[in-house]
């Protein structure tokens, strides 16, 4: 193959690999050791030094950018699973493309938020000003703390506004004194313009809490969605602002795909590297394709049959046959 005249048909070097690699035999029950994450070491480092950052009382925004299945919410989950629980309180939430309340992007977080308090007194120190604009903002934290203002209507939203953000922020700040705070949140580019001013006002001023907001958003999404267009939008100066570290989420380099697919397959019971080259060709570095590719090809939820299975589209084939004929 190598010695073949035009190079574009010659084998790439994970073709190489696959050929060349001793055939072992793994046993199924090996198939629990393996580990659940590959590659993306150059991403992991700096989400690191943000968090160093932070630790250090710099607070820091991280955006993990890419397309659909390319593993940034697996990226980010992986990173949040090494904060052991003394170093750091983790906020989780994400948006939702059905989502149509205001503020979508931080309801799953305040609630959480609010969990996560060092004491259940906290809420109490907010004024009653800003908490009752809070509870407008947010009419679920009513089982917390009520207010008899509540229902009355709202005569000055900018004002309104500002109260809500202060009052969130001092439940951040207070928080994170204890020890700093990572908010998570997935799917940022279904969130709203509301959501997106909240994140700046929150993280705007001199003496911001100390806190790694991380989120994720597809690139495939950036020209329509709310929240990203209100990011890029010129803003009035409220205050400095954490900086944004934005991380490109790419596939998979080559000697993670290999390893990922060689393991997958080795997870089977058999050696076939002529099968991993096909699902390296196949996917193009894509993490959930090579997923996707190795359980269709080698059989882990498919039938026998589905084992001969050698392309992209003979997989997607495969699939649609399977389905009933409305799901079709």
């Amino acid at each position: 193959s190598l010695l073949r005249v035009e190079p574009s048909c010659r084998p790439a070097e994970y073709e190489l690999r696959c050929r060349l690699s001793p055939r072992e035999h793994v046993t199924a029950d090996q198939h629990l050791n393996l580990p659940d994450f590959v590659g993306r070491e150059s991403e992991l480092r700096q989400l690191w030094q943000a968090w160093r950052d932070v630790v250090a009382g710099r607070p820091t925004q991280v955006m993990l950018r890419g397309r659909s299945g390319f593993g940034k919410t697996m990226l980010a989950q992986h990173f949040l699973s090494q904060l052991d629980d003394s170093q750091a309180v983790v906020i989780q939430g994400r948006c939702y493309e059905t989502d149509s309340v205001p503020y979508n992007a931080w309801d799953e977080v305040v609630d959480a938020l609010v969990a996560a308090l060092p004491s259940p007194s906290t809420v109490a120190t907010v004024p009653t000003e800003q908490w009752d604009a809070l509870l407008r903002l947010f009419p679920t934290l009513g089982r917390v703390r009520s207010s008899g203002k509540h229902g009355l209507p709202v005569t000055d939203p900018a004002h309104e506004r500002r109260c809500a953000v202060q009052a969130l922020r001092q439940l951040l700040v207070a928080t994170a004194k204890v020890r700093p705070v990572v908010l998570f949140i997935d799917d940022i580019h279904w969130g709203d313009s509301d959501s997106a001013r909240l994140w700046h006002s929150l993280l705007a001023g001199t003496e911001p809490p100390r806190v790694l907001v991380l989120a994720t958003y597809r690139t495939e999404e950036e020209v329509n969605s709310p929240f990203l267009s209100m990011c890029r939008a010129p803003i009035a100066q409220d205050g400095l602002r954490p900086p944004v570290l934005t991380i490109d989420i790419d596939g998979l380099s080559p000697r993670a795909s290999l390893r990922l697919a060689t393991e997958m397959c080795a997870a089977s019971g058999q050696h076939m590297p002529s099968l991993v080259c096909d699902v390296l060709r196949e996917s193009n570095r894509h993490p959930w394709l090579i997923v996707t590719l190795c359980q269709e090809m080698i059989g882990g939820s498919a039938s026998q049959s589905t084992r001969q299975l050698k392309s992209l589209d003979d997989v997607l084939t495969a699939r649609i046959d399977r389905l009933t004929g409305s799901s079709q």
